[in-house]
């Protein structure tokens, strides 16, 4: 389906947004970024502006994305990555979006291991509670939204019968006047 003004809008900003959190995790007080992990962080946030079109393209681009910028020796935020994930189960089948929540939670704990810097352990238990905590809020929305949609399904179909059967009574009625 086409995207609104408002939609398209929303996911500029939130690009926008992810990408500017992702290069500004890149600097450090003591030294600048190399340039390659700056650029891997932009476009591990602005991909997400495709998020909504191809829900998996996107967390696919941010995930090696931010695994290139922890192979560049930089500790990635990763939150874009977390927002692709959350895309991908509230739009895509069940079994797609597991598939996606295992290989983010494997690349997010080779980030962690990759990253020279912090505890591993502790960092790749909080990657991968992360991604679970953003594929769950995920799955909980799509299976509302199905929900929703049966139950509207449900009132217009009664909605429907009622209709229907007004209207057989209407033509009974006027049947029943006419043969008086």
């Amino acid at each position: 389906p086409p995207m609104g003004r408002r939609a398209w809008a929303f996911d500029v900003l939130l690009a926008m947004g992810a990408a500017g959190l992702e290069v500004s995790q890149t600097f450090e007080p003591e030294r600048a970024p190399p340039a390659i992990a700056v650029v891997l962080a932009f476009v591990g946030g602005a991909v997400l502006v495709l998020r909504r079109r191809a829900p998996l393209p996107p967390l696919a681009v941010s995930l090696v994305a931010m695994l290139g910028v922890a192979i560049a020796g930089v500790t990635p935020l990763a939150i874009a990555p977390l927002i692709a994930l959350y895309t991908v189960a509230t739009s895509c089948e069940r079994r797609v979006s597991l598939v996606a929540l295992v290989l983010a939670v494997a690349v997010a704990v080779v980030t962690t291991l990759v990253d020279p810097s912090g505890d591993r352990l502790l960092y790749a238990i909080l990657a991968a509670a992360s991604s679970l905590v953003a594929w769950g809020l995920g799955v909980y929305v799509q299976t509302r939204r199905k929900d929703r949609r049966r139950e509207r399904e449900q009132r217009e179909a009664f909605i429907e019968r009622e209709r229907q059967q007004l209207a057989r009574l209407a033509v009974h009625e006027e049947r029943a006047a006419i043969a008086r």
